[in-house]
C-alpha cells in the first residue's frame, strides 16, 4: 500500500468521525505539475489515485475540489499560487477569507504553498476545518 493510500485512510480515522458528510475536500498536489488550470472535481491526473480511491477513503466529503497549479516553474512562496490554493479553498464565489467546513489535504511542496499562503494571509482555516498534512518537506529538500 503507497503512502498516500495509508496517509487518506488515517484521514478517515481522524477526520471522519469529526467531519459530517457536508465538508468539501481540497486537494494541493506537490512539485512535478508543469501547468496551471482551473480546479477541477475529479482527479484529473490520477495524482491523487484516481477517483473511485479517493471518493472510497473521503466519505466524509461532500464535494472534491483538485487544484492545479504549476509547480514545476514557480515557488511555494510565489503569490499567485497562495491566491489560487486560497480561492479553491473558499469555494466558487466567496467573499470570505476564512476556510470553512473544508478539509484540506496537501502533499509535498502543496504543503509548503498552504501554509505559506495562511502565514502571508492569504486566507485562514476556521476550527471547522482541517488540514491534513501529506509527506511535507517543513525542513527543506532540494527540489521543493
Amino acid at each position: 500500500m503507497d503512502s498516500m493510500k495509508r496517509c487518506l485512510m488515517l484521514a478517515q480515522v481522524l477526520i471522519g468521525s469529526a467531519a459530517s458528510a457536508s465538508h468539501r475536500c481540497v486537494f494541493m498536489h506537490g512539485l512535478g505539475m508543469p501547468n496551471s488550470s482551473a480546479p477541477t472535481e475529479i482527479d484529473t491526473d490520477d495524482y491523487w489515485g484516481g477517483d473511485s480511491n479517493i471518493i472510497r477513503l473521503t466519505p466524509f466529503c461532500s464535494s472534491r475540489t483538485y487544484i492545479h497549479q504549476d509547480t514545476v516553474t514557480r515557488a511555494w512562496d510565489n503569490a499567485e499560487m497562495h491566491k489560487a490554493v486560497c480561492e479553491a479553498a473558499l469555494g466558487e464565489g466567496s467573499n470570505d477569507t476564512v476556510i470553512r467546513d473544508t478539509v484540506l489535504f496537501a502533499h509535498s511542496m502543496g504543503n509548503l504553498i498552504f501554509a505559506d499562503a495562511i502565514r502571508q494571509g492569504a486566507c485562514s482555516l476556521d476550527t471547522s476545518s482541517h488540514f491534513v498534512s501529506i509527506a511535507a518537506p517543513w525542513y527543506g529538500s532540494k527540489a521543493s
